[in-house]
């Protein structure tokens, strides 16, 4: 005689460890995120003030560069929270899907912040983006000859057209085309400079009083 039994234990829809897991996964994300926006918060302001300290543009635009990071982040953060959300009557399903399109105004707000900048740089005629003026005069003050420069001018025409303009003293016993051909190269193949217009002359005590030949600060 068999006797069939039937399993009085309840079975629910959904899996209470996975959502368990689920919802630790999430925690963590949120965690990290939290971490990652504290510590691009702090580096964004110590380049903030050691670029001010510094005069240093270069340091100041990668400060810039953080901001748009912490932006990203804090779009990050936003886009857990909102998918963590219930379902309501006219999304039954939650707002799951919200992160894919926070991640596509990511990107589209990573694109236009690079634009915008390179926009600037161009229409204000600034040093082109990732080239450092100090930097750039210490390198030409490296090659063989030069023991000064001044009035150095750099700006972005377009996005790949990057000018530079400058007045080197040399020398007197330095060959003025070596010290061209050297410095040229220089600018070329280190800091991407396609059109180069230099000036050689020998040293005067009147560049010291003429503001127009001063570094700018």
């Amino acid at each position: 005689q068999f006797e069939c039994k039937r399993d009085t234990q309840a079975l629910h829809c959904h899996s209470l460890k996975e959502t368990g897991l689920k919802q630790q996964g999430k925690t963590r994300a949120r965690r990290r995120l939290l971490i990652t926006c504290a510590v691009c918060l702090i580096f964004m302001i110590g380049e903030v003030i050691g670029g001010y300290a510094a005069h240093s543009l270069a340091i100041m635009t990668d400060a810039a560069h953080l901001l748009t990071d912490f932006g990203s982040i804090s779009i990050s953060l936003f886009s857990l929270w909102i998918s963590s959300r219930p379902p309501s009557k006219h999304l039954t399903f939650g707002w799951h899907r919200s992160g894919v399109c926070v991640y596509i105004y990511i990107y589209i707000y990573i694109y236009m912040v690079k634009k915008n900048q390179l926009n600037v740089d161009v229409s204000s005629e600034g040093v082109p983006c990732g080239v450092d003026f100090d930097s750039v005069k210490d390198g030409l003050l490296s090659v063989g000859g030069v023991k000064s420069t001044h009035s150095l001018r750099m700006w972005a025409l377009t996005a790949s057209e990057t000018q530079l303009s400058m007045h080197a003293v040399i020398d007197e016993q330095t060959n003025p085309q070596t010290v061209l051909m050297d410095m040229t190269r220089l600018l070329q193949t280190e800091y991407g400079f396609s059109n180069i217009t230099i000036q050689t002359e020998t040293h005067t005590d009147d560049v010291a009083y003429c503001l127009q030949c001063q570094d700018p600060m």
